[in-house]
């Protein structure tokens, strides 16, 4: 075997010789040939393996790098604001701006959880898209031409604030919760780099409540959609909607279709 290196750092085994049925190899050239396979394949692993560390290497500098222009907490001071816990505004009610804005490093706020009387709660933050627009004149019926709304974290039925999908999904930390009903503690990383700021106007987090709520019907159709191959109509009419709840019928069918008696298993 003889092993090229190409212009592009690349290493290619290839076979000098083909042995046939007929081909008689002396015990010695048949030793020659291990060892030669043996030194071609160490060197050829050798350079997969230093690609590799290399590899690995770049990745952990961009990484560093990523973590670093996010707002890690690698060589960053964590403000931590006491005294102050934010709440969710009532569902229906304007947003409520928190006083702290994204001034370089991160820092940790108090957030009162979501509840039954509010459902949902999303903490945003919020950028005008133009210089002459006040980040202060946001509403519930603002626009997203006028702002550039991000999400950064959300609490609802009462569950402990968590992450979302975003730039600061990555970096957030939900530090610590009470039990029950309460406040949770967020560490919000510093990702003005990934937002859209190109104006450099003062942004702002803000928290908004919303609400939403499905039709019996609407709750078997989803039901259906998770259990089966999708639901007729027949099927959302024909469900049993004078059962004391959705839920004991929806256990009710669950259990009728592992009775193999209706349902017969078939190999």
């Amino acid at each position: 075997y003889r092993v090229v290196h190409n212009s592009s750092n690349s290493y290619f085994v290839f076979p000098l010789f083909h042995l046939h049925q007929t081909t008689i190899i002396s015990p010695f050239a048949i030793q020659r040939i291990a060892l030669k396979m043996f030194l071609c394949t160490t060197l050829f692993l050798l350079h997969l393996s230093a690609s590799f560390h290399g590899c690995l290497a770049d990745s952990e500098v961009n990484a560093s790098h990523s973590s670093l222009r996010a707002g890690s907490n690698v060589g960053r001071i964590n403000r931590v604001l006491t005294g102050t816990t934010y709440s969710c505004p009532s569902v229906g009610a304007e947003p409520s701006l928190l006083s702290e804005g994204e001034i370089g490093g991160f820092f940790t706020i108090q957030i009162e959880k979501s509840s039954s009387a509010i459902p949902l709660c999303i903490l945003f933050h919020a950028t005008p898209r133009d210089s002459s627009i006040d980040i202060n004149t946001i509403s519930s019926t603002s626009k997203t031409d006028d702002f550039n709304i991000v999400p950064v974290a959300r609490s609802y039925s009462g569950f402990s604030w968590e992450r979302v999908a975003g730039p600061y999904a990555h970096d957030l930390e939900v530090t610590s919760c009470t039990t029950g009903p309460g406040a949770c503690s967020l560490q919000i990383p510093n990702v003005l780099n990934d937002l859209d700021n190109s104006n450099n106007v003062e942004s702002k987090f803000i928290l908004m409540s919303f609400t939403h709520s499905l039709s019996s019907q609407e709750q078997v159709s989803r039901f259906y959609q998770q259990t089966t191959f999708g639901p007729t109509k027949q099927m959302i009419d024909s469900w049993n909607y004078n059962a004391p709840t959705l839920g004991s019928e929806m256990a009710k069918w669950v259990k009728s279709q592992m009775d193999e008696t209706q349902t017969p298993s078939t190999l």
